[in-house]
């Protein structure tokens, strides 16, 4: 029989043991709760923001993060939240201004009624986010049927649940031919939270341009953008035109095979037919018209608009004709919709030369920037004109590292830079801060060094040239935007004076433009007068209907905020303020030293000013300024020769400036694996980081950045959601100027560092220099002993030899002292 006391001291131990631990299993059963069925409220603090978690509400992903990243959630004791539960919790999620919230699935039902599902999250989409494909006709003004064609939109409802919503805030992004489902990702990250929440966000592609009969032509743009154009003759003039003709006519080719297989539907033309049906209609004014279908479709009484580049001309067009759907307007970065094509192309022109001296006269006033540049005054605005000019007299030439040496790839071929392509990528550079310090950058190298290595890189991410082949970069490369829909929406919307006045002769109307642009030749951009041409092209080979250029006055009762940049080369300033002469009521921002667009580039100016306009706050003064750096902080140029690196640390640090500012991880998208070869040789591979979640991998192959330092590791790069690193480390072994194993570090904050063993070639110079001196001294002691001996015999069979042979022994003797 067991006594009860022992009983009793087992009952009590255990209570005193397994009790808490009963309790503790308990509360956290019932303090957490499944991430699967919970729903974010989120109210914000400053690092954080407090969110109730509930459970048996609707469901939703907590995949938010560009690269697939989930929220960090933690409770108060930052502890995961992982199991489920039924009662609310607050919890602290990290980051979660940086990412979308979750929409309002009480204000779906107007967008569902009308067909709109959840997007496939696999391209790219943000959760919440909704697709709708709206039937709207080729032909908007046809009396009969002309077919149809879908246009793709892309809606993530307002935040808000409490019933205070603003209503749809529809987004153009330009170009034409910016392909909106593959910018809107970004833009909604960094959209500021009171939009979000208040406002429905609306992209769409236009007519032409991604999802809605997206046309591409791939292989011709990118062997027109290769062509080096010869325009300092009426010879090479008019090879010019006649190459520019074949692009056009090719594409307009290539695009029709397109559309003839996936775009028009409901047609009862013929195939041939089919193939030249929808070009006519891909113009601004039929455009304006699938979103007024998609406004009725979707039961909303107005519409907020925001147009970017091209989007401000598009959203005057639709405001100018639908008057009553517009509750207000900002127009960033405005085109002009009053000057003709000549016109705007000159004003192009222009601001892109304002820009570029612009930017030089900043790096001038920088330090870093001016040392490298080593210029002054004129000097320094006339580097890139005298740059121009000795490439127009003759190309530059490149060793070209590849990152591969597998046949038939040589790992070094000699490549060419030209005055074309210098134009080329410095219009394409100088629409931003960020660009333009890469050009800046690129532009020191080749002027002061002679090395056009990153010009050339740059200039073949531009072209979209694959930078192995010379071929086509691959689609995903290059699905941001489409120089197709760009050729084929200008060919509709611009007047083409030849044409218009019932002339069929486009080459009068070529011959006519180009000497328009004669004082353009031999400048800096000269070239951009050749895309119009090729605009004219595709304008005669499509038989576009003859634009009204009727004016589009935007309604006097509709709010309108302008935001200009004083240094922007692609819609110059002027027009801005042209503008805002002619649009009574409107609102000037400028931004000064600003980028083309200027929303969510950064500035909190901005951002600031659009969300209080959003909100029906109009700026106090009819002009306001918002400061930007022309460009931002200078990176100065490394070293070429590594013999100039003072130590370990000295050198890591130029690798580490040379790495991230390679254009190809520039502008690398990290969605697939990455090789670049090294400015020397040898090769850096980047692994996607969609495997490794928040962290990059690089493996250095003899990768030589400066001439003599090879260096063969690995890396890794730990980053934010918005990419920004917070740390990033080397582990590498050295060989060259220095031998060893190196770790080095760098943190968000902090001062990089590096441990390990190192040694120099000047420590093994003095090593090898030392047991040269001491063989060299042992030489001559052997030789003087040697000598001694030999004397003693010669002094004793003297007076057997002549006289004259004795100077002979002694300038032997002499000969190891010279």
């Amino acid at each position: 029989m067991v006594s009860w006391s022992r009983c009793g001291v087992v009952f009590a131990t255990c209570v005193v043991v397994l009790g808490p631990l009963a309790v503790f299993v308990w509360a956290r059963s019932r303090a957490s709760l499944s991430l699967k069925d919970a729903v974010l409220s989120p109210v914000a603090t400053d690092d954080y923001e407090q969110c109730d978690w509930r459970s048996g509400l609707n469901s939703f992903s907590l995949r938010f993060s560009p690269a697939g990243d989930p929220f960090v959630v933690e409770t108060p004791s930052s502890q995961a939240v992982a199991a489920s539960g039924t009662h609310p919790i607050n919890v602290r999620v990290k980051h979660v201004q940086n990412q979308p919230v979750q929409p309002n699935y009480g204000s779906l039902a107007k967008y569902t009624a009308a067909g709109a599902v959840e997007c496939d999250l696999s391209r790219r989409a943000v959760p919440g986010l909704l697709c709708l494909d709206v039937v709207v006709p080729v032909d908007h003004f046809a009396q009969s049927d002309s077919g149809n064609i879908m246009v793709h939109f892309q809606i993530l409802p307002a935040s808000k649940r409490d019933g205070s919503l603003v209503g749809p805030l529809v987004f153009n992004l330009g170009g034409p031919g910016v392909v909106a489902h593959n910018s809107l990702t970004e833009w909604i990250l960094e959209m500021p939270v009171p939009v979000r929440e208040a406002f429905d966000l609306v992209f769409f592609d236009q007519r032409g341009v991604g999802d809605s009969c997206g046309l591409w032509c791939l292989e011709d743009s990118t062997e027109f953008y290769k062509y080096d154009m010869n325009l300092d003759d009426d010879t090479g003039r008019a090879e010019t035109v006649n190459r520019t003709y074949q692009f056009a006519t090719d594409c307009v080719h290539h695009l029709n095979s397109f559309v003839e297989a996936q775009c028009v539907i409901g047609s009862n033309e013929t195939p041939a037919q089919q193939r030249r049906s929808l070009l006519p209609f891909l113009g601004t004014q039929q455009a304006i018209r699938d979103l007024e279908v998609f406004r009725v479709l979707t039961n909303t009484s107005k519409l907020w608009l925001y147009g970017a580049s091209y989007g401000t001309y598009f959203m005057q067009a639709y405001a100018s004709s639908f008057p009553e759907s517009v509750a207000s307007i900002i127009l960033d970065c405005s085109v002009n919709p009053a000057l003709n094509i000549s016109s705007y192309t000159s004003s192009q022109v222009r601001g892109l030369q304002a820009v570029i001296r612009d930017t030089l006269s900043a790096c001038e006033r920088d330090p870093s920037c001016n040392h490298d540049a080593a210029c002054s005054g004129s000097s320094c605005t006339s580097l890139f004109d005298k740059l121009n000019s000795q490439l127009q007299e003759s190309y530059a030439v490149v060793d070209f590292p590849l990152p591969t040496s597998t046949p038939p790839f040589p790992q070094n071929p000699i490549r060419y830079f030209s005055d074309t392509a210098l134009q080329t990528v410095s219009e394409d550079l100088l629409y931003s801060p960020h660009g333009r310090s890469q050009l800046l950058r690129a532009l020191l190298q080749a002027s002061v060094h002679r090395n056009f290595l990153s010009l050339l890189r740059l200039f073949y991410l531009s072209a979209g040239v694959d930078s192995l082949t010379l071929g086509v970069q691959s689609t995903e490369e290059q699905e941001d935007f489409s120089d197709a829909s760009y050729l084929a929406i200008c060919g509709c919307d611009y007047s083409f004076d030849v044409l218009n006045k019932g002339g069929d002769d486009v080459q009068l109307w070529v011959s006519d433009y180009v000497e328009q642009g004669s004082q353009y030749w031999t400048s800096p951009f000269g070239v951009m007068w050749f895309i119009d041409i090729a605009e004219a092209f595709v304008h005669a080979e499509t038989h576009s209907p003859v634009p009204s250029n009727e004016p589009m006055p935007l309604p006097s009762n509709v709010p309108c905020l302008l935001i200009t940049s004083d240094v922007d080369p692609s819609t110059p300033f002027e027009q801005s303020l042209q503008l805002h002469g002619d649009i009574p009521e409107s609102s000037l921002l400028v931004l000064k030293g600003g980028p083309h667009v200027g929303f969510l580039s950064g500035s909190k100016c901005v951002d600031s000013i659009v969300t209080d306009f959003l909100f029906g706050e109009e700026p106090e003064s009819e002009t306001t300024y918002c400061e930007i750096s022309v460009f931002p902080e200078y990176v100065p140029l490394t070293p070429s020769d590594s013999r100039l690196f003072s130590g370990p640390l000295d050198a890591l640090i130029a690798a580490d400036i040379e790495l991230h500012n390679l254009p190809e991880y520039v502008y690398w998208k990290r969605e697939k694996n990455l090789a670049v070869g090294c400015h020397y040789g040898g090769i850096i591979r980047f692994i996607n980081p969609s495997s490794v979640r928040g962290r990059l991998h690089m493996r250095l192959e003899d990768c030589e950045f400066s001439k003599g330092l090879i260096l063969s590791g690995n890396g890794t790069e730990d980053y934010k959601p918005n990419y920004k690193v917070q740390k990033f480390t080397l582990s590498v072994q050295t060989t060259g100027s220095g031998w060893g194993g190196i770790f080095y570090e760098r943190l968000e904050d902090t001062p990089p560092h590096v441990h390990g063993t190192w040694q120099t070639s000047s420590d093994n110079t003095s090593i090898v220099s030392g047991i040269l001196f001491i063989g060299s001294c042992a030489t001559v002691l052997v030789v003087v002993v040697c000598w001694l001996k030999f004397v003693d015999r010669t002094t004793a069979s003297h007076k057997h030899k002549s006289l004259r042979e004795v100077p002979v022994y002694a300038d032997f003797v002499d000969y190891p002292s010279l």
